[in-house]
Parts: C-alpha cells; structure tokens; sequence
C-alpha cells in the first residue's frame, strides 16, 4: 500500500468523514508538495483520532480543518518547535517582566 492509499485509507475509515476520493487525493497530493518533510500518515492518524472524540467539528469543513493542521505542523517543524515569547510579540523595552505587569494592570509602585 502507498503513503497516499494509506491517507485515504484513514479518511476513508473516519466515521462522519464526507469522504470524496478526488478531493482527498488532490488533498494529500498538496499537503506533500506545500509541507514537505512532515510524517503526513502520523498527523493524519492525531486527526481522525481527534475527529474521532470530537465528531461534530466533522461538520466544519474537515479538509480544511486537515490542511491547517498540517500546515501547523509543518510551521512547528520549521521553527524547531515552540515559538519563543519574543516571537509572538514584540516588546518594546528590553524588561519583558514590566511590559507584563503593565499588561496585566500590577503596578511596580504599589509593591512595598
């Protein structure tokens, strides 16, 4: 069986998957060029696994729900994992701790 007879496989066995061969051929045939280097059957397989525990999001648009996941993975691959706090937000002074009490109303005054 190939990687791709074995992605559809997976769609296929996914109860409440809206399962179209076409599609999810033309799925997987672009989540390996637009992601490379990702294992596409072990994140398939988290997926249905998820879809499995949680069959309603099966009504939101699953393909996309698959391609997102993918692409996150892909995302975390390349970033060598979690992104740092500074990556997410840019901080203006060098002292994140201030910029965090700030944020979140503590004033460095009302310590004594």
């Amino acid at each position: 069986m190939t990687i791709k007879e074995q992605f559809l496989s997976m769609l296929r066995g996914c109860p409440g998957y809206p399962f179209d061969e076409t599609l999810d051929s033309l799925l997987f045939d672009i989540a390996v060029q637009d992601f490379p280097g990702i294992n596409i059957l072990r994140q398939t397989e988290k997926k249905v696994d998820w879809w499995e525990k949680n069959p309603r999001t099966l009504m939101f648009n699953p393909r996309k729900q698959l391609y997102e996941w993918l692409k996150k993975e892909f995302e975390f691959q390349k970033n060598g994992g979690p992104q740092r706090l500074g990556d997410i937000i840019e901080f203006e002074d060098s002292d994140h701790r201030r910029f965090v009490a700030d944020a979140f109303g503590f004033l460095r005054s009302a310590k004594k």
